[in-house]
């Protein structure tokens, strides 16, 4: 049987820091879109690429909104991130932060397990630098709370490195030039591109990715779409008989 399928597979999702950026607004919302959930989400920032003019003055205030972070029981309103959500994801995550260690990444803050609890998963938010294109922390999904840096030189290299990976679910930029921002959401292959504000979804809007984020999408009009099946419908209204019909007699 040939089943019709609509299948949203992960991603790695960049964010670019732009150096028009406002820098506090970029590292709020990079923390809120790479710590959210301990990073259990599809559309998590998992990469950063910001530009060499702001690179210190951004890692330096990611790493300061990481340590704000609190750690601690979901149900509790004084609670920004629980714990993640079982032994062998948590597994995975300190081998993928001992990996990227081993491999010459540097970690700003976190890196491990929080010693503040006697029970659950709870990972510290993790920020790293001195991290390349090849390592395993920038082209595998994490599903976790670490966020790698690397610096870039241009909007250019920013778009080729985001597209450097299998995934296209989402990206995110930070800019005050709306009109950089959307020349690079037509480069870059990504089926989410948000603008100045990360994780924005709406139930009206096509949700999904490309490459090998996915297939089809959910929600809006495109999601309807994708459980139809289109008809052609042909009417010659003028019933007569046609002169390409056999025999062609020109």
């Amino acid at each position: 049987n040939l089943k019709k399928v609509s299948l949203e597979l992960g991603g790695k999702d960049p964010v670019i820091i732009c150096d028009d950026a406002d820098i506090e607004v970029a590292a709020k919302g990079t923390s809120w879109g790479g710590f959210l959930n301990a990073g259990q989400v599809c559309t998590s920032i998992e990469r950063v690429y910001v530009f060499d003019k702001v690179a210190d003055a951004f890692t330096d205030a990611l790493v300061a909104e990481a340590k704000k972070v609190r750690l601690g029981n979901p149900m509790d309103d004084a609670t920004d991130v629980g714990p993640m959500s079982s032994e062998m994801q948590f597994t995975k995550a300190q081998e993928k932060v001992d990996l990227a260690i081993k491999e010459g990444a540097r970690v700003l803050t976190g890196g491990q397990r929080s010693d503040k609890f006697d029970t659950g998963y709870f990972y510290e938010p993790t920020v790293f630098d001195h991290v390349t294109s090849e390592m395993e922390i920038v082209t595998e999904e994490a599903f976790s709370p670490v966020i790698p840096i690397q610096r870039v030189k241009s909007i250019e290299e920013a778009i080729h490195l985001s597209n450097s990976t299998r995934y296209g679910l989402g990206c995110t930029i930070f800019t005050r030039d709306i009109e950089k921002a959307l020349t690079a959401a037509d480069d870059i292959k990504a089926g989410t591109f948000c603008i100045n504000n990360p994780l924005m979804e709406n139930i009206a809007a096509p949700f999904g990715g490309m490459k090998q984020s996915g297939i089809g999408r959910e929600h809006g009009i495109e999601a309807l779409e994708e459980f139809r099946e289109s008809k052609h419908i042909f009417i010659d209204y003028n019933h007569t008989i046609k002169d390409w019909w056999y025999p062609n007699e020109e």
